[in-house]
């Protein structure tokens, strides 16, 4: 697998070279985490991975939500951080897509 298939480097919403700009985007890497845990519980114990909205709804998000939607200035910005929470849990956003694994000597 080339580099430029497995980390990517977008820009509002576009796709750019991974190797441009170096510290002004945010990079993603394709990993085959299987095969990470596979070769770490020979020595760890690994539990997951689990989708990101599953992990941050057991860390109880909600709790925290509505905290900052208390101290929201507007409805506006009560939109924001709806849609970003929607973004980080939503299954079709990156609630699947992004995994968690946790693991312990």
């Amino acid at each position: 697998m080339s580099l430029m298939k497995s980390v990517s480097n977008s820009s509002e919403h576009t796709q750019v070279d991974p190797l441009a700009s170096p510290g002004q985007f945010d990079l993603t890497a394709d990993v085959d985490f299987s095969h990470v845990i596979d070769q770490l519980q020979r020595h760890l114990c690994v539990f997951g991975p689990i989708g990101q909205g599953t992990f941050l709804k057991e860390m109880h998000l909600e709790v925290r939500v509505k905290q900052l939607l208390k101290n929201c200035k507007d409805d506006a910005e009560k939109r924001t951080l709806e849609s970003a929470v929607r973004t980080l849990t939503h299954p079709d956003e990156m609630g699947e897509k992004f995994k968690v694994s946790q693991m312990f000597f």
